[in-house]
């Protein structure tokens, strides 16, 4: 008897693409069987939407708060829909809201033993593994568990147009991601080292915003805007990608393009055992993993804290603590309005500390970096799947 599922995970690309792993699988053992995914937004169901031979369908998720309807919703047809609503419409749910993150026994002891512990399991497990467990699913079963993406034949067409006069090799950069604790700022010193290791390459510098064509003697912007799709299509094309370990490296995996990530609050294996088109590059520190999951890196939280005077804790934890505005200023000798000055003070202290590059980030040297960028071009040349040299259209 075929069964319906439904797979659900509102988050990031990277998330999400974990998933289609699970939905490969599914299909592999249970061909007869139909796959719908719910994901986050509809630039996530964009993404999805040419992959029919293991989705059946795809859908937004999002958060909705509503009197009635919760916060979490589905896009139907008729509208927005609560997604518990949705589930019962499938024989089998499976819901990875917590499969990464607060997957702990004691995700609570987090603020005693640190961020480790809200995700503890896939800070020492491999998140497919954990995923394809998750879906009931032995993990030993399956020989390909790498990520699945496909580019279109016109983005296709359209990314070999915009790279066919440039030289190569053709160098992706992009060192952003959801979180201060995986993300290198410093990107312009890596790009001097790539010219200078490689000279005749061309660099397309993604700065979060658009991508930068740079090379030696100078650097202009790609042109319009670029989707994710089209981005994809440039990964899909360049010789090398380097990145933070977020959606865009399992993108490459899942194109086949050589990638180098930068992993820094967990270890490397956890993400990519099963990837064949990954050089990774992190550190040992004993704060390592955190896999934290707040914007900013949590030892850099505590040297915040801890830079702060007697007063300024005492305004701090009256505000964490809710007491009410007048109160507390009659507690620190003071008025309301100059109280909540000194507290926007205290906020913008712990902020500027906290803000500083992590150590794990500061410690991704670009010629690190770039190093491995020459293993990962070495590696694909020996593969031979893309000339490196005069770039051209095929």
């Amino acid at each position: 008897m075929a069964h319906k599922w439904l797979l659900l995970r509102f988050g990031g690309i990277g998330d999400a693409m974990c998933c289609t792993v699970a939905a490969k699988c599914i299909k592999e053992k249970y061909p007869e069987d139909t796959v719908d995914f719910a994901v986050r937004g509809k630039e996530q169901v964009d993404l999805f939407r040419n992959l029919k031979d293991i989705f059946n369908k795809v859908f937004e998720m999002r958060r909705y708060p509503h009197e009635m309807m919760g916060q979490n919703c589905a896009k139907t047809r008729y509208g927005w829909e609560n997604i518990e609503v949705t589930k019962e419409k499938y024989g089998i749910v499976i819901d990875f809201v917590n499969c990464v993150e607060n997957n702990a026994m004691h995700p609570a002891l987090a603020g005693k033993y640190g961020d480790w512990m809200a995700s503890q399991n896939s800070n020492f497990q491999n998140w497919v593994d954990i995923h394809l467990g998750w879906c009931r699913l032995d993990p030993t079963e399956f020989k390909d568990k790498r990520p699945v993406y496909r580019v279109e034949r016109e983005e296709k067409r359209w990314a070999k147009k915009i790279m066919k006069d440039f030289p190569r090799p053709w160098i992706g950069l992009n060192f952003f991601s959801s979180s201060r604790a995986r993300t290198l700022f410093n990107v312009q010193a890596i790009v001097q080292e790539v010219i200078r290791k490689h000279p005749t390459s061309t660099c397309f510098v993604w700065d979060n915003e658009q991508w930068i064509i740079v090379r030696d003697g100078g650097s202009r912007p790609l042109g319009a805007k670029t989707n994710i799709r089209q981005s994809a299509a440039l990964v899909e094309q360049f010789d090398c990608f380097a990145g933070a370990d977020s959606g865009f490296s399992h993108i490459a995996e899942a194109l086949e393009t050589e990638s180098v990530s930068i992993y820094t609050t967990v270890p490397a294996w956890t993400r990519n055992k099963h990837y064949l088109h990954s050089h990774d590059i992190e550190v040992d520190l004993p704060c390592r993993p955190c896999f934290t999951l707040h914007a900013l890196c949590p030892v850099n939280r505590q040297r915040a804290l801890d830079s702060l005077s007697e007063r300024e804790r005492h305004i701090l934890q009256a505000s964490n603590q809710g007491i009410p505005i007048h109160e507390a200023a009659n507690q620190l000798n003071t008025s309301p309005d100059k109280l909540s000055q000194e507290f926007q003070a205290v906020q913008a202290k712990m902020d500027g500390v906290a803000s500083v590059s992590p150590d794990c980030v500061a410690s991704m040297t670009p010629d690190m970096i770039v190093d491995k960028i020459t293993e990962a071009l070495n590696e694909q040349r020996d593969d031979s799947t893309k000339e490196v040299g005069v770039g051209g259209v095929d």
